[in-house]
């Protein structure tokens, strides 16, 4: 079986502050902001910024229906960067937070599909900057002072080269970034 990826920069709905119940399937997000990723989380000039600008969360959301040909088969989305920290819920249910916004970072959804329906990812962004997590905190050399923050690679969603006979609903240990 061939590895099937479906793009998913595309038609993004984005809003600086989320608000309770954002990351359902049934939240009304028609006053969200239509963005492509990548994607910053708030446009700064070159010079002469507060870094508090752009250290807030903010909630990204898309509408994905997959072709029905690929149900029972494993299905992933791919992170390629999400600064800094990122909470990521499919149809509402929590898959997992993954920080650090330099690194790639997968989830699994396969369990958590509705098929033949629109399915709700959610990507809720936190861009403060922790000491805890790089580029800013752990000794980092790295300055953030450009503003990078926001999902700023893309996130395709993929199949792997095979096939999984029943998928099952992984248990909440199997819910972490991989």
């Amino acid at each position: 079986m061939t590895r099937q990826v479906f793009p998913l920069s595309r038609h993004w709905l984005y809003s600086s502050a989320p608000v309770p119940g954002c990351t359902q399937p049934d939240f009304d997000d028609s006053s969200f902001e239509q963005v492509t990723i990548p994607h910053t989380n708030r446009v700064l000039p070159w010079h002469s910024f507060d870094d508090k600008e752009y250290q807030f969360v903010s909630i990204y959301r898309r509408h994905i229906t997959l072709p029905p040909d690929l149900q029972g088969q494993r299905l992933f989305v791919d992170f390629g960067g999400v600064m800094t920290a990122a909470t990521v819920t499919i149809n509402g249910e929590r898959l997992g937070e993954y920080c650090g916004g330099f690194t790639p970072f997968s989830f699994e959804l396969t369990g958590w599909m509705r098929w033949g329906q629109a399915n709700v990812l959610a990507v809720e962004v936190d861009s403060t900057e922790c000491a805890d997590i790089p580029p800013a905190g752990i000794g980092s050399i790295t300055s953030r002072s450009e503003g990078s923050t926001g999902m700023w690679h893309c996130a395709p969603c993929a199949t792997p080269s095979s096939p999984v006979s029943s998928p099952s609903r992984p248990t909440s240990s199997a819910k972490s970034g991989v």
